[in-house]
């Protein structure tokens, strides 16, 4: 039989101490926050558990009017920015915390620094008087996965242009954004675009190679521009609930499997591999 102690070692990974978690790795949460809500359904006054991050998911979840959210890290870097954007909100107003996050141009982030300070616990008041330069240019772009992500969006908007962006998420309808896909956005730099940034050197320096463990063998480039071009051509850019829309038909497919439903049995492999790649 196994001891306490053994078990805890037993469930820790050397994932935890991969440089991509020495400081922080997400100053938000990029996934649909949408999804999340309507898959987990939180009632008033449930007691909600959630991964911190970027503490975004934590905070979202008050709104639900629930009793009580406990969200864990093994990161306390991640704890430390969620007890900072706590602290923000009852600090400042919607502007200034625009500011203060680094989302919109600033020259007083330190100023409003002092604000919030008065509202943060002892151990982030320490952890941040110690990263005045994070809080001078953004916390919230400050994460490592953020910057990558930022860097991306920055080259994507030099090789494409202005008029190419404005025109994909213009379109109207599906037949006129796939013909633009087409036609303006799948071009030879678009390609070499994708090569650079989603190639496994770039992503391993962006991340960590733990992130790519159990994917070494893969071509992560072409298989990320495949999933790329299926969204910007094939997923409705006037469709905002098209996660939504996923989201529901997945669970209803769970629910059926938990219920003893025969919903499993009437779904093909074809319609299972559709509703995958979809939910990519």
């Amino acid at each position: 039989m196994l001891k306490r102690g053994e078990v805890l070692a037993d469930l820790r990974s050397d994932v935890a101490s991969a440089s991509f978690f020495r400081d922080i790795g997400y100053s938000t949460v990029w996934e649909d926050e949408r999804a999340v809500a309507e898959g987990l359904r939180p009632q008033k006054g449930e007691r909600v558990l959630t991964i911190t991050s970027g503490g975004c998911f934590a905070l979202q979840l008050l709104a639900f009017d629930v009793a009580e959210v406990v969200a864990l890290d093994f990161n306390p870097s991640q704890n430390a920015l969620l007890e900072l954007k706590m602290a923000a909100l009852q600090a400042l107003d919607h502007a200034s915390l625009w500011e203060f996050l680094g989302l919109a141009p600033s020259d007083r982030r330190l100023a409003l620094a002092e604000a919030v300070a008065g509202f943060l616990p002892e151990g982030a008041l320490r952890y941040w008087a110690a990263r005045r330069d994070v809080l001078a240019r953004g916390a919230a772009l400050h994460g490592r996965q953020d910057r990558y992500l930022h860097i991306v969006g920055r080259l994507l908007r030099l090789v494409q242009g202005e008029r190419r962006v404005r025109g994909l998420f213009g379109c109207e309808t599906l037949a006129e954004q796939e013909r633009f896909f087409g036609e303006e956005w799948s071009t030879f730099l678009w390609r070499r675009l994708c090569d650079l940034v989603f190639n496994r050197f770039v992503l391993d320096l962006a991340f960590d190679p733990k992130h790519f463990e159990h994917s070494r063998e893969q071509r992560p480039a072409l298989r990320l521009r495949e999933v790329s071009e299926h969204v910007l051509a094939r997923v409705p850019v006037r469709d905002s609930d098209i996660n939504l829309a996923l989201h529901a038909e997945k669970r209803e497919l769970a629910d059926s499997l938990l219920d003893g439903g025969d919903s499993a049995g009437r779904m093909d492999t074809e319609a299972l591999l559709r509703l995958l790649k979809e939910s990519v």
